[in-house]
């Protein structure tokens, strides 16, 4: 009915709405939900890579293959660095795999990839250390596949839940 009668007098009547906000606190919730689910799903892919490593590591202590190759000459220490750099290998091989799909899949956060190239020098000596507390290699596997699974997924919930405790100080 006030429409028409603007009509008659030449009036119109034009609305719009202007919709709230979008809060910066939400978008940055968003963003770190996101966060959190890459971190999640590339953290439980890298569970598995030390699994290997410790698995060879624990079969050549039980058939004393390390043994074997001192006995014919072979020094300790060349051993120990042969072998760190064949797994760091074997383990870029999957990082850079990953750094690439998170580049074309545009998820890729912003220096990421430096954590991304510090893994295997941390993981491979703590996985070596580490494989000294077994004695089978199928207890080896999964006691560190379920250890580097608490690290990498368990901690970055963890993380997730300590950002949105506000800062106090």
């Amino acid at each position: 009915m006030y429409e028409s009668i603007l009509k008659t007098n030449g009036a119109t009547l034009n609305q719009f709405t202007v919709p709230y906000p979008y809060m910066y606190q939400l978008s940055l919730r968003s963003d770190s939900q996101n966060a959190f689910g890459y971190a999640g799903y590339v953290g439980f892919a890298c569970c598995f890579m030390p699994c290997a490593i410790v698995s060879f590591i624990v079969l050549e202590r039980i058939e004393n293959l390390r043994h074997m190759q001192l006995i014919s000459g072979m020094q300790l220490p060349a051993y120990w660095i042969s072998n760190m750099i064949a797994d760091m290998i074997k383990l870029y091989i999957p990082i850079v795999i990953i750094i690439l799909i998170s580049i074309l899949f545009d998820s890729n956060y912003e220096g990421v990839w430096v954590l991304y190239m510090l893994l295997p020098p941390a993981l491979v000596p703590f996985t070596y250390c580490t494989s000294f507390l077994f004695s089978k290699d199928s207890s080896a596997q999964i006691i560190t596949l379920f250890m580097n699974y608490f690290v990498c997924c368990v901690m970055s919930i963890l993380v997730y839940v300590l950002q949105f405790i506000p800062d106090t100080f």
